[in-house]
């Protein structure tokens, strides 16, 4: 009677070890990739959703005194997006930025295509020259958000 395992058994252990945690930790790099992008689609999705809000409730910031707000900008880089409202004053400064944010995304998480556009004042849509679908991008996952010339979004 023999005791014991031997060199053989042992190895066939550890391989058999080795390519489970191979494949746990590929499944859990894809579940943390995967909500990267539901993470940067979602504060898109939400700042898209709070500029159209400001733009159309007229929301503009005192330093624009008794100028006109000509909307809400965001621009969507590569890999983050950004905010601003604009007004205008006839008398100096004339054009004026404010209220600017900026939202960086996780590594490997992109936007595809990478566009600037506003939401007008008081309801009057946006200055799209068309509707737009606006992809957030990460390892095997796609989310995509569209904004309509007259400001309805929809997605992700």
């Amino acid at each position: 009677m023999r005791s014991g395992l031997s060199l053989i058994e042992i190895m066939l252990g550890i391989a058999i070890m080795v390519i489970l945690t191979g494949a746990g930790v590929t499944i859990s790099m894809r579940s943390t990739q995967r909500k990267s992008v539901e993470a940067a689609s979602d504060k898109l999705a939400s700042w898209l959703g709070e500029i159209k809000s400001n733009a159309q409730s007229g929301k503009s910031d005192p330093i624009c005194g008794q100028g006109t707000l000509l909307g809400w900008r965001i621009e969507v880089g590569a890999s983050d997006i950004r905010t601003e409202g604009h007004c205008y004053q006839a008398a100096s400064p004339g054009y004026i930025m404010f209220g600017q944010q900026t939202y960086v995304y996780p590594s490997g998480v992109t936007n595809s295509p990478t566009l600037s556009f506003m939401f007008l004042p008081l309801g009057q849509g946006t200055d799209l020259a068309a509707d737009t679908s606006i992809d957030v991008i990460g390892t095997g996952l796609t989310k995509t958000i569209t904004v309509s010339k007259s400001g309805t979004i929809t997605g992700p």
